[in-house]
């Protein structure tokens, strides 16, 4: 039940993080593939996934403070 209530947190974070940024996108370049949904989760999916092969804490430590400004 744990594992099954915590899958929707990611889905939620790729949508939202998504939307938003697209719409960011849009007013800076209205209509256009950088906008959509697809270029936004994907770019999210593809920084998440470096994150995630990382090895070494030190350099994940700079990701985190890039996060946070």
């Amino acid at each position: 039940m744990i594992a099954l209530s915590n899958l929707g947190v990611p889905i939620i974070f790729f949508i939202v993080w998504g939307d938003a940024m697209g719409g960011l996108i849009d007013k800076v370049n209205p209509d256009t593939f950088w906008s959509s949904r697809v270029f936004t989760q994907g770019l999210l999916g593809f920084i998440l996934l470096i994150l995630i092969l990382q090895r070494d804490i030190s350099k994940i430590k700079f990701a985190g403070f890039a996060i946070l400004a």
